[in-house]
């Protein structure tokens, strides 16, 4: 952290996620594992922690808790975070900042439908990590008068 300077650096976490073969099978362990690097983290003046995953989980909520800092939540695939849940998280205080991939992947203009209740382009998982710009530049965005145009 010295060549980048206190709170300049951010870690996401995970735990339990199981994905792409980084398995975490055992629950006790898993919780164990990250209660420690947390209370580590909370210690060194991050900018922020990113945790992917239910937040009302208990192992989310308490790790969420014991951070001494900013955090971002990304409530992860199944929900996809929708702007009812990322208020709730926000107004309850569970957490600092909403984080979103697809929803913004797939509305450039996501701020802006979420204000005003505009109708939310959906997403083709299809062409995620497609190798082109197929599925991530092309969705139309809204005029004006909150019509789709593009």
């Amino acid at each position: 952290m010295t060549a980048i300077g206190d709170g300049r650096l951010g870690v996401r976490i995970s735990p339990g996620i199981n994905l792409h073969g980084a398995l975490e099978t055992n629950v006790q362990e898993t919780e164990s594992t990250y209660r420690t690097l947390v209370d580590a983290l909370s210690q060194l003046g991050l900018a922020y922690l990113h945790t992917i995953g239910n937040p009302d989980t208990p192992i989310l909520r308490d790790l969420l808790q014991r951070f001494n800092g900013i955090t971002i939540v990304n409530t992860g695939w199944d929900p996809e975070t929708d702007l009812t849940t990322a208020t709730g998280l926000i107004d309850s205080g569970r957490a600092d900042l909403i984080a979103v991939g697809r929803p913004f992947i797939a509305n450039p203009d996501l701020v802006e439908r979420w204000q005003n209740g505009h109708p939310l382009n959906t997403p083709d998982a299809s062409a995620f990590y497609g190798g082109t710009n197929q599925g991530y530049t092309d969705y139309p965005t809204l005029d004006a008068s909150g019509h789709s145009f593009g």
